[in-house]
């Protein structure tokens, strides 16, 4: 197990101050930790088992309450938000491994592998903000995999859900969605005056509006639209930045 010391320059209004020219410079130690469970016959037939590892970061100068938050939403992103989910991975990995199980019964001349991948990247750490994303590859048969993007944004102190709401004016939302707008036809390459829904994404009313699939970096807010959140899977996923510097004039 290996101890991580992670130091990031954070945009000062994500710190202690308003004033996007002030930045704060921040040293946490955290652990990364894994679980790897897989099925028996892994080892002699790897093309037809399950796999199942989840990588995460533990943070050990944080509050244990804060840590439990922590974990429980990093669980809910592992199980999906599935109704009466396990409360730990572990669990989770043992009834991923069960389920392959009682399908390889049903079928047993099943030559499909089943794969779940989860692996988290530590954003932000700081005394005021832990911000991690979290990334899911997952195969259960079907026609493709699935692999999905979501974040954790955590009050350090008390375990808070960290909100774009804490830093910014109120209002903030038009103006927001405009700049996200901007973003997202740079990355799509699409024009001004080019419909969202004739280029094949589906906004409600064709008007587009940032999602509440967002997390902090040191350049600015990211978003992240999975696959078929605003369009079909072969569009795939849309990732957009929205720099600190645009927001000049709304920060608390």
């Amino acid at each position: 197990m290996r101890i991580y010391l992670l130091s990031i320059v954070v945009v000062g209004v994500l710190g202690s101050c308003s004033q996007l020219a002030k930045k704060e410079e921040t040293t946490v130690n955290f652990e990364m930790k894994s679980f790897h469970t897989e099925s028996e016959n892994c080892k002699t037939d790897s093309t037809s088992c399950a796999t199942f590892d989840v990588t995460y970061p533990e943070f050990t100068q944080l509050d244990t309450t804060v840590r439990a938050v922590f974990y429980e939403q990093l669980t809910g992103i592992v199980t999906n938000g599935e109704e009466g989910a396990t409360q730990s991975i572990e669990e989770e990995g043992k009834n991923f491994v069960e389920d392959f199980a009682r399908v390889k019964s049903d079928m047993p001349d099943l030559a499909m592998a089943w794969y779940f991948k989860s692996t988290s990247n530590v954003l932000i750490a700081s005394d005021t903000l832990i911000s991690v994303q979290v990334d899911v590859d997952s195969f259960m048969g079907g026609a493709h995999g699935m692999f999905t993007t979501s974040f954790i944004n955590l009050d350090s102190k008390n375990g808070a859900p960290y909100l774009i709401d804490r830093f910014l004016k109120p209002g903030y939302q038009d103006f927001l969605n405009e700049l996200g707008e901007e973003e997202f036809r740079k990355e799509q390459e699409l024009a001004d005056t080019t419909s969202l829904e004739w280029a094949g994404f589906s906004f409600p009313e064709n008007r587009f509006r940032l999602n509440e699939n967002y997390s902090f970096r040191k350049e600015g807010i990211v978003f992240f639209y999975n696959s078929y959140e605003v369009g079909p899977y072969s569009m795939g996923s849309t990732e957009i930045i929205i720099p600190y510097e645009k927001l000049t004039g709304w920060f608390k």
